[in-house]
């Protein structure tokens, strides 16, 4: 028998002294997830944003760089970055700013910076004008997230 697969065997006696088997397979395989392998830049201020979207990222076998804040993403921006997850609220210059910055740097301005605010909707103009390529709402969704990725990126598989 494939050790992935479990078969289950059930006997019912019945009051008639009648045997029912019935057979019943199960794929215990769980799904797996798509593996992009794509080096990003995390700008987000919170510490337990932070660690929540890192594995989710790194689930998808991408390499995360975290930066605290806006001031800190500039520092680190650099050309060996696939895409940037971009926090709105950021304390000191905001990620307005911090996008509006990458935009207007020569190595910037095709790089995708998906948005990640808790204020997405209301907030979803002004960010696309401000450079954004995409935004989520916070909570991150895992599905969207997928989806959003696969969007821009083809999988390392």
């Amino acid at each position: 028998m494939d050790l992935m697969t479990s078969a289950l065997a059930l006997n019912s006696n019945y009051a008639t002294s009648r045997t029912s088997t019935k057979k019943a397979s199960f794929d215990n395989k769980q799904a797996a997830k798509p593996q992009f392998g794509l080096n990003i830049l995390m700008v987000e201020d919170d510490r337990l944003c932070q660690l929540i979207q890192k594995n989710l990222l790194e689930s998808y076998g991408c390499h995360v760089d975290i930066a605290d804040s806006g001031e800190q993403a500039l520092l680190m921006f650099n050309t060996q970055y696939d895409a940037i997850v971009l926090d709105i609220n950021l304390p000191g210059i905001s990620g307005l700013d911090v996008s509006k910055a990458i935009r207007s740097h020569k190595n910037g301005k095709n790089i995708p910076i998906f948005g990640l605010s808790s204020e997405a909707e209301a907030k979803h103009d002004e960010c696309l004008h401000a450079g954004y390529s995409e935004m989520l709402a916070k909570p991150v969704n895992a599905q969207q997230l997928t989806s959003l990725l696969a969007s821009y990126f083809t999988t390392a598989e």
